[in-house]
């Protein structure tokens, strides 16, 4: 396996070996290959934008040392000597440990969170087909290994530092969740009749799209999911919705 190191001077030179991706996939915690290979679900840097693709680098460093020898044995300062950059710098930009998980997991979610904005600022696309591109998105995003693991890292830390699962869910879930609501109460009542409260429809889809799928991939206790099973999982979520909320799908 290379070192973390090596991989953080790869990421600011623009190795070929690190291309920017676009599409969330699956990537196994267990496997040395590259986390920005084809199977690196985590959001790519703006190329408009210098300071977000370092910070992006920075981050695919701390996510990659995380990985390789834990949280509490990851360090500001080691992260910023692996990404040679300054730990002043580090520290202007994410706080602490902390803000740096914190931008993990934004980070993780940016393009489900950018998909829906972007869908939501646009009136004229059917919200209907707008949950068709997302839904198997989502689903990937957050039974991917490196959702896995950031979740790992805040239950295993919860009882010295619960404040992990908060930004975990801040930063991810609940972001996600509100944008959520939002596109189904653009989808009104005239095709879900009885949606009349768009959290409620919001709840009741995203637990037919993601149940106890993540917590299982937490543990161990099933696989990642096939393209063909997130595909059909995610269609199904979208018909048992409409005809949850009297809707014919």
């Amino acid at each position: 396996m290379r070192r973390t190191a090596d991989i953080g001077k790869e990421r600011q030179a623009g190795s070929p070996r690190h291309p920017a991706r676009s599409v969330p996939a699956i990537v196994d915690l267990a496997d040395p290959a590259d986390p920005a290979d084809p199977a690196d679900p985590a959001d790519p840097a703006d190329p408009a934008d210098p300071a977000d693709a370092r910070r992006a680098a920075i981050e695919a460093v701390a996510f990659e040392m995380v990985r390789e020898r834990g949280y509490r044995a990851t360090s500001m300062l080691a992260v910023a000597k692996a990404a040679n950059a300054s730990n002043e710098t580090l520290y202007r930009w994410y706080g602490n440990k902390r803000g740096l998980f914190t931008a993990l997991v934004a980070r993780n979610a940016g393009q489900v969170r950018r998909e829906l904005e972007r869908a939501l600022g646009d009136g004229d696309e059917d919200p209907a087909e707008v949950l068709g591109r997302f839904g198997p998105m989502l689903l990937a995003m957050v039974t991917s290994d490196r959702a896995v693991l950031l979740n790992r890292v805040a239950a295993a830390e919860a009882d010295p530092s619960p404040e992990l699962g908060q930004a975990l869910a801040a930063a991810g879930r609940e972001v996600v969740f509100r944008l959520v609501a939002r596109l189904f109460e653009r989808i009104g009542t005239e095709r879900l009749p009885e949606a009349t409260d768009s959290t409620v429809a919001a709840t009741v889809y995203l637990d037919l799209l993601l149940g106890d799928l993540q917590v299982r991939r937490v543990t161990g206790a099933m696989p990642t999911l096939s393209e063909a099973d997130i595909l059909e999982r995610s269609a199904r979520a979208w018909r048992l919705t409409v005809r949850c909320f009297g809707g014919v799908a």
